[in-house]
């Protein structure tokens, strides 16, 4: 039979279909329609980025070893501008991770990682759907700025059926809002939660477009760590100004204090996420954009745990990743205990594309060996 063009181009749009757009995987996720929900199925597309694209073999960059990268990419028009992310422990196990991403203009994302053998090698997609205000509206990026997310999974007690929550903070009409659902088992409909209660957080110190963009929930009860991004600290302009609220029970009765200290900052970096790793230590995400040199990110340890009134708090690089190596605009960072390894941590990094053709959505995974043998996560310490 001669093949007419016609003919060809049918060839060409089942390869497509069975690779994805460019020759990128396709994973369909089957919940295309979810019941009684304002939630969307979520269809993902990605392909490996290398942690060097001049050299591809390369998988160390100080002590971190590179765990796999994704380019990651959807048809869903609301699926861009991903700015925080978290692990939800009762949807992970030692071969993918469930991640909960929320994009700036409100609008929660959930999909997993495929992985083989603890490297990162693909997504499936789960849901997608926008937050709504204590009044059932939507919100989008100019009623909201959604720029940090914590999430808090539910505690079983006699007679009571807990539910997950998220904390959110916001950038514009700084605050923190508090949403509840099952998150972990039917997220589907946790999606269309309403906010349930809301915190004032306009002490913190701001800029127009810099302001509540680091912050996490610190253990079982509701305190937490807020970090400015370009709001100056008391301390100074080369200060970034943070507040910590904490809960101590003591046999005279629950004892709360909440204060500000200030984090110092060099050479044009900003903290734009932190994750708790114990009651003591936490790491930190920070970033610089410059017109010549582009981005580049900062990991480092900070000992919040030591914070008082006042402090200038200084913490510890761990590495800083530049180009030529594989970096974007990273804004979100999550971690767990490497499964099955004790003393190793899992480290996931998350970049907000922005709606840029010219920035990425990547998501890759690291391995960091930096406890030692420590067993007990409660004494957990940076090496060295």
């Amino acid at each position: 039979m001669q093949l007419k063009p016609v003919h060809i181009l049918l060839v060409f749009a089942l390869l497509l279909i069975g690779t994805g757009r460019n020759g990128r995987y396709l994973y369909d996720s089957p919940h295309t329609i979810v019941p009684n929900s304002i939630a969307d199925g979520l269809i993902l597309e990605y392909e490996p980025v290398p942690l060097m694209e001049i050299a591809p073999e390369r998988d160390m960059i100080g002590p971190l070893q590179y765990k796999g990268g994704l380019w990651i990419t959807s048809e869903h028009t609301k699926f861009s501008s991903l700015s925080a992310m978290q692990i939800i422990p009762g949807r992970s196990n030692r071969d993918n991770v469930s991640l909960l991403t929320l994009s700036d203009a409100g609008r929660l994302a959930l999909f997993e990682t495929i992985e083989r053998d603890g490297l990162l090698v693909g997504v499936k997609g789960n849901y997608i759907a926008s937050l709504r205000d204590s009044n059932g509206k939507t919100m989008n990026k100019y009623n909201s700025d959604t720029e940090a997310l914590s999430l808090r999974p539910a505690q079983k007690t006699a007679g009571y059926r807990a539910l997950d929550q998220i904390w959110i903070s916001y950038e514009r009409n700084m605050r923190l809002t508090q949403y509840i659902g099952p998150f972990t088992r039917d997220p589907a409909r946790a999606l269309m939660a309403s906010e349930v209660q809301q915190i004032d957080i306009s002490d913190l110190a701001h800029t127009i477009n810099g302001g509540a963009e680091a912050f996490a929930t610190i253990g079982p009860r509701n305190d937490y760590i807020l970090l400015s991004e370009k709001g100056p600290g008391k301390a100074g302009s080369d200060t970034r100004d943070a507040i910590i609220h904490r809960t101590a029970l003591l046999k005279s009765g629950r004892n709360e204090e909440r204060f500000h200290f200030s984090l110092k900052t060099d050479n044009g970096f900003n903290p734009t996420d932190i994750a708790i790793v114990n009651d003591n230590y936490a790491l930190l995400l920070l970033r610089r954009w410059t017109p010549f040199s582009g981005f580049a990110i900062r990991l480092s340890w900070l000992e919040y745990g030591k914070a008082v009134p006042g402090a200038v708090m200084e913490s510890q690089t761990i590495v800083e990743i530049r180009p030529p190596w594989t970096v974007d605009n990273f804004e979100a960072l999550t971690v767990r205990p490497t499964p099955g390894k004790p003393g190793y941590l899992d480290l996931y990094l998350l970049s907000d594309d922005n709606g840029n053709p010219l920035q990425r959505c990547l998501l890759l995974k690291f391995t960091i060996a930096y406890f030692g043998t420590y067993r007990n996560p409660a004494l957990w310490r940076p090496k060295g």
